[in-house]
């Protein structure tokens, strides 16, 4: 189970609670895929729903791993290392690329 503290937790138990269905803002990160632009995608895993987004390929997000989390709203996302321990920074932002649900890039791209 999640630590509940964590903001995506809480933004998608309210999305699935509010509009009776499951939608995903983000999660779990469970597949990364470094692109050969400027971008990397990012899918992640809620508990119940799959969803994928473009990220700005920055220094941070070149971080971004499996085990993570990550969460989105408007134009940013926000990061969680799975290594996070109380002190670290967390929910670091970084500037997000593409609507929410993106298809996985084709397979001439390089997996992470």
């Amino acid at each position: 189970m999640p630590d509940k503290r964590c903001a995506w937790w809480f933004a998608c138990k309210i999305s699935n609670f509010n509009l009776g269905e499951k939608m995903s803002v983000g999660g779990e990160v469970i597949e990364v895929i470094d692109c050969e632009d400027d971008s990397i995608w990012v899918n992640t895993y809620d508990g119940h729903t799959e969803c994928a987004v473009y990220i700005e390929k920055t220094p941070e997000a070149q971080c971004v791993e499996k085990g993570d989390a990550l969460w989105w709203q408007g134009r940013w996302c926000f990061w969680t290392p799975k290594s996070y321990q109380k002190g670290d920074k967390y929910e670091i932002k970084i500037p997000k690329m593409s609507g929410s649900g993106v298809n996985k890039p084709d397979e001439q791209r390089t997996a992470v």
